[in-house]
């Protein structure tokens, strides 16, 4: 999507992916302007949402669809794992409980 968007001239390899109306960064406030007008469009602003809720929404459904907690980190930008781990709200004790339903039985070679 990022190639296509900067071959069709919306953005440049080293700027911004969504620039503002002079071509530079777009603020923050500008974007939280902009989600919550579409919240109210939508009819959910006493959902609660959030632009960061929606960054966590994706990052856990990304987790969801198969890509680990590094690629994620990737993703999402964040310098440290733990940082990455704590956007998710990942429990040590949640992943225990993943860990421990994942079969470690070895598997013997089919015989003929």
């Amino acid at each position: 999507m990022l190639s296509t968007l900067q071959a069709e001239g919306h953005s440049s390899p080293t700027g911004p992916v969504f620039p503002g109306r002079q071509g530079a960064l777009l603020q923050v406030n500008t974007l939280t302007r902009w989600f919550d007008y579409w919240l109210k469009v939508s009819g959910l602003t006493a959902a609660g949402y959030t632009l960061h809720s929606l960054r966590r929404f994706a990052a856990k459904r990304w987790l969801e669809s198969g890509l680990n907690i590094r690629q994620l980190q990737i993703l999402l930008g964040h310098e440290n794992l733990q940082t990455t781990r704590l956007d998710l709200n990942c429990q040590f004790d949640d992943v225990q409980r993943a860990a421990a339903t994942v079969g470690f039985r070895r598997r013997l070679p089919a015989t003929a």
